[in-house]
């Protein structure tokens, strides 16, 4: 069994419900206050945070 954290051609991706974000110009934060951490996004990535739908890496 992969670990949680391994990302597959097949992995489909989705936010969290419970994480936090703030988007400020081209950068998002991220807070996951059940885990106590936080984490920054740089442009691309806060683009695909921001995708209105999860992502699938392959089809």
């Amino acid at each position: 069994m992969p670990a949680e954290t391994d990302i597959q051609l097949t992995s489909i991706m989705s936010r969290s419900p419970e994480t936090l974000s703030n988007t400020a110009s081209d950068e998002t934060v991220l807070l996951d206050a059940a885990k106590s951490s936080y984490y920054g996004l740089g442009p691309v990535a806060s683009r695909i945070w921001e995708a209105p739908k999860p992502i699938c890496l392959w089809k």
